[in-house]
């Protein structure tokens, strides 16, 4: 019997130790799929990175759009003209202008 203990001794030791890597695997793998710097963590980051990079690139054609209008109102007469009777509601002597109030949104109409 002596020696059926040992095996018993020694398996139970065996099945420890595996138990305890297998442990330790599972705990790397969770830390590595969803732990703060996981694959789930850099998706998260790639998803913010591509939206911060359109946002980037909106803004900058919003940006040379502006800068072409800066251009336009300090070279061109037609352009100051436009600005000047679109925004500022101005008028060439002997004009007259009519300024409509803006039409609220039509208001939601509860259906229940």
């Amino acid at each position: 019997m002596r020696p059926n203990s040992q095996f018993t001794k020694r398996r139970s030791k065996h099945l420890r130790w595996l138990a305890a890597a297998a442990l330790l695997l599972i705990a790397f793998l969770l830390n590595e799929v969803a732990g703060q710097g996981g694959y789930l963590a850099r998706l998260e980051q790639r998803r913010q990175i591509d939206t911060f990079t359109s946002d980037i690139e909106q803004l900058q054609k919003e940006n040379e759009q502006l800068s072409n209008q800066i251009r336009s109102l300090r070279s061109d007469p037609a352009a100051i003209e436009q600005y000047a009777r679109e925004q500022l509601h101005l008028a060439r002597p002997g004009e007259l202008v009519i300024t409509l109030p803006q039409s609220p949104p039509p208001a939601e109409t509860a259906t229940r």
